[in-house]
């Protein structure tokens, strides 16, 4: 506990060097921290809703019925656990190689969420990008942008997590001011979810944070399934 307060203070963890098996039992133990938080935070903002005041409700997540099952499961439970860990986790820990992918991944996701474009272009175009962004950023600048991680890791940790948090606004057909003023609400799983899984990406790795989000995932996907078929 005194390792996550110091994290949610500092912005840093030191990392660990464990075993596969110490690794899939400390992701265990996040995802039963992470899906009680969440199970509390749902009952409280249920209680808002029914006894304070009615919370907006995400108007896309209705057109996942013109889905099938697989493809929901590939967005919701695959595909979107690791874009959301390459862009706001896995720089946390700046190297040259961490801020391209991130900038790529970034970029992807900005253009299939704002412009119809062939997905299969969007992503070779991202790729290049990234590679052209590796390949060309000076030593000068990678220094300067170090630098600037090293000395402001809380600032860049709660800017990921605010912007990871606020992405889920795109879930709403229009932003209300209703909506900007009970973002705080509405988005506290999400700020919770994130904070968790950059303690884990710094804690273990990536891959940690990557799995940790796919297991968070799969939960709403389970839900989405039994109440799909039932």
């Amino acid at each position: 506990m005194k390792e996550i307060i110091d994290f949610a203070r500092k912005g840093y963890v030191t990392s660990a060097n464990f075993s596969i098996v110490k690794k899939v039992k400390f992701v265990l133990k996040l995802f039963l921290v992470l899906t009680i938080s969440s199970f509390l935070i749902i009952v409280m903002m249920q209680l808002i809703n029914h006894h304070i005041i009615e919370l907006p409700r995400p108007d896309k997540l209705s057109k996942l019925n013109d889905l099938s099952t697989l493809e929901i499961f590939f967005r919701g439970v695959v595909f979107a656990p690791i874009i959301e860990e390459l862009i706001f986790r896995l720089c946390l820990k700046f190297t040259k190689l961490n801020f391209s992918v991130m900038i790529s991944s970034m970029v992807f996701l900005m253009l299939n969420m704002f412009f119809e474009l062939s997905k299969t272009h969007v992503g070779l175009f991202s790729l290049l990008l990234g590679i052209i962004l590796y390949l060309i950023i000076a030593d000068r600048v990678l220094l300067i942008l170090n630098n600037f991680w090293m000395q402001n890791r809380v600032l860049i940790l709660y800017c990921l997590l605010l912007s990871f948090s606020y992405l889920h606004l795109a879930n709403y057909d229009s932003i209300t001011l209703k909506l900007i003023l009970l973002s705080p609400i509405i988005l506290l799983t999400k700020f919770v979810g994130g904070f968790i899984m950059s303690y884990a990406r710094l804690k273990i790795g990536i891959i940690s944070s990557i799995v940790l989000h796919v297991l968070n995932n799969s939960i709403a996907f389970v839900f989405l399934v039994y109440h799909r078929f039932l």
